[in-house]
């Protein structure tokens, strides 16, 4: 079990983005979406979408 916190990493960053294709393409990941319940919604629908690439489950 590995988890990877990317506090500080915004779902616009283009690293996070690429270090998570990178974690694809060497293993099979099983992706978890934490998000903080006194987010506005807005915010929280934008980062689903951001990272919807993830296939988070």
């Amino acid at each position: 079990l590995v988890l990877i916190d990317t506090a500080g990493m915004g779902q616009r960053d283009r690293a996070l983005a690429a270090q998570l294709n990178w974690l694809r393409a060497a293993r099979q990941v099983t992706s978890l979406l934490v998000l903080p319940a006194n987010a506005h919604f807005a915010d929280l629908d934008e980062v689903v979408r951001r990272f919807a690439g993830a296939r988070p489950q």
